[in-house]
């Protein structure tokens, strides 16, 4: 008689849901007790939002499982709507808008709504009735191809960024901008999928070549981003790097986390310094950095400069992960002063794989200026504002936009968990499917859909064609 072959035993991940809603549950406890102008609905407000972003966790034995990608989308999107609450809440300051009369306001509820649709979507994709076989990518890359073929996509990347940075305005009005130029917004993703690349070889093989080339990709992104005045080019790589540890190795690496959050607080306000010298005072960019370099010089003198540097740049920080109040600026205003979209601002994605020079007069996706031209947020109509994903949804379609749009959402960032899964087979293309999906589409939320899912699939399709001709590793006996 054959002996049955013990299932593996699993334990869902239940006491870190338990213990972040206990310490979240503790933290607005006590904000209430001691801020006279805490609001009863905006704590229930957090800690709702907070059970259904951490519910994942009740439902899956692994961080790198089928679950991956529904507890970061969801682990940031509590960040990006209820952390400015919280800090409110502990602060003792008073809420920047009033409060709706209503227990949740409107915005709130959007926001809630968002997340169970989200669940919904990703579940379905979860589900049974969908069978999808084994997944995708499941051989390994050589290890030899992985280092050339990281470095160059690499620096094919970096010049493209540089490119974009350093003569964008002049390549705008040109008349060969159009062609190229989602040519260059690709090969600009070059970069960060180089770089992980490298991060693969350092995490995975513990290769410490590796680790020094990525640590070196790393200083060099930092300052491009500082000299172009892009934070997310400065901190894209170890943000990344973080997310790919975790889902290698299924822990998070809290001491790393902790150091990149302190960097990014100590130097956001020579950001800032570096904008307003730059384009307040109109100085080139060599004479703007020659400016916060001595500032930075001077305030190493003193270590309360140098602390209120941190803090600046850590409500800085906080202040730039909330999207709850463009929410709550749409969710206002449309349909009283602002109509419906009926789904315009959505509808360039379904151009996605067009080039303009065969539609020179393809729908343009950058929503964010149609935001802030519509809703009058900025006196310059050409400053980006970041509408949020869902608060596009509503201004398009209301309330059913939400329902529909963040199922769809849910589904589709499930569908790519089932096929890239890693508790399956870890190999590097699966990770760089994973990684590019949580860069575009999770950490990228706040941008508008269509601009955002196109550079989404552009980048999976260029992953899936680099696998079909990247030289694979021997096959494990």
């Amino acid at each position: 008689m054959q002996t049955p072959t013990p299932r593996r035993r699993t334990t869902a991940l239940w006491p870190f849901f338990a213990a972040i809603n206990g310490i979240l549950i503790a933290l607005v406890t006590y904000g209430i007790g001691t801020n006279n102008l805490a609001s009863l609905g905006s704590a229930a407000y957090v800690i709702t939002l907070s059970g259904l972003c951490f519910l994942p966790l009740c439902l899956t034995p692994s961080l790198r499982g089928r679950h991956a990608l529904s507890l970061t989308f969801l682990a940031l999107y509590f960040l990006s709507f209820a952390s400015n609450d919280l800090v409110v809440l502990l602060s003792g300051l008073p809420p920047k808008s009033a409060r709706s009369p209503a227990f949740f306001s409107d915005a709130e509820m959007i926001i809630l709504l968002s997340a169970v649709c989200f669940l919904l979507g990703y579940g379905l994709a979860l589900s049974r009735a969908l069978p999808l076989g084994a997944g995708i990518c499941r051989r390994e890359w050589a290890t030899r191809a992985i280092w050339w073929v990281g470095g160059a996509f690499w620096a094919i990347g970096f010049v493209a960024v540089f490119f974009i940075q350093t003569a964008f305005q002049s390549i705008l009005d040109s008349p060969y901008w159009g062609p190229l130029g989602g040519v260059i917004s690709l090969a600009r993703l070059l970069n960060p999928v180089g770089a992980l690349m490298l991060a693969y070889l350092a995490l995975k093989n513990g290769s410490r070549p590796a680790l020094a080339v990525f640590c070196f990709f790393c200083v060099m992104d930092f300052c491009l981003g500082f000299y172009g005045d892009t934070k997310e080019q400065s901190f894209r790589d170890p943000i990344l790097f973080l997310i790919a540890k975790l889902l290698l190795s299924g822990r998070v690496p809290v001491i790393l986390a902790v150091s990149v959050l302190a960097v990014a607080s100590a130097s956001f306000s020579f950001f800032a310094e570096f904008r307003d010298e730059f384009k307040g005072q109109s100085l080139s960019r060599t004479a703007a950095l020659e400016k916060v370099l001595g500032s930075f010089r001077s305030s190493m003198g003193g270590a309360e400069s140098s602390g209120e540097r941190f803090s600046s740049g850590l409500e800085y920080v906080t202040a730039r992960t909330s999207l709850k109040p463009s929410v709550e600026l749409i969710v206002a205003k449309v349909g009283v002063e602002v109509p419906f979209q009926e789904g315009s601002t959505i509808s360039p994605l379904q151009y996605a794989f067009v080039p303009r020079n065969f539609l020179p007069n393809k729908p343009d996706t950058t929503v964010g200026r149609k935001f802030n031209r519509a809703f009058h947020i900025s006196a310059d109509p050409d400053t980006y504002i970041s509408p949020s994903q869902n608060g596009e949804l509503y201004w398009n379609f209301g309330w059913w936009g939400v329902v529909w749009g963040m199922v769809v959402i849910g589904m589709v960032i499930g569908l790519v968990n089932r096929l890239a899964n890693l508790d399956q087979r870890i190999t590097l293309p699966r990770l760089l499917i994973l990684l590019m999906t949580i860069y575009l589409v999770c950490l990228r939320f706040e941008d508008g859909n269509a601009i955002q899912y196109t550079y989404w699939m552009r980048a999976v399709v260029m992953l899936l064609l680099v696998h079909l001709v990247m030289p694979k590793a021997a096959r494990q006996p």
